[in-house]
């Protein structure tokens, strides 16, 4: 055997797990679909909700962001100054500026109590404000009632 085949071997092998490893990361993979676009007052930002789905639909999220304007239509969307707020499921959601420092996030439809995965309250110097109809958690152990077993 010649002195380079162990080389070739080795590169062999370091291609074969490659390979392999992208293979297995194909759960990681996510789809962000658009669901608006709304610049700031000023025009300087833009806020953007999308609907994310992940590994063939089993993470469904919704999310908001804050972005630079796109300089050409063709371009996509624009780079991402922060993010916003993500909420567990596809939910309607809705950006409004109020000005060009104050956002406004609302949701008509309800949500459970741990469905919100992450929220801020600033981004950079802009404030964010919510209108999230979050539901409250049941009551535990039942209620008083049911405990001294007065219930028939």
């Amino acid at each position: 055997m010649s002195r380079a085949a162990p080389h070739w071997i080795l590169c062999l092998f370091l291609l074969a797990v490659v390979i392999y490893g992208t293979a297995c990361m194909e759960h990681a993979r996510c789809a962000d679909t658009l669901i608006s676009r709304v610049a700031s007052p000023d025009g300087t930002l833009v806020a953007a909700v999308f609907h994310r789905s992940c590994s063939g639909g089993t993470g469904l999220y919704t999310y908001a962001r804050v972005e630079k304007p796109q300089r050409f239509f063709w371009a996509g969307g624009g780079e991402e100054v922060c993010h916003v707020v993500t909420i567990s499921g596809h939910h309607a959601m809705e950006a409004v500026w109020k000005d060009s420092r104050r956002l406004a996030i609302s949701s008509p439809d309800p949500l459970g109590q741990y469905c919100i995965s992450s929220q801020h309250e600033a981004c950079d110097d802009i404030q964010i404000s919510y209108d999230l109809k979050v539901e409250p958690p049941p009551p535990s152990g039942g209620s008083r009632r049911e405990s001294r077993g007065l219930d028939p």
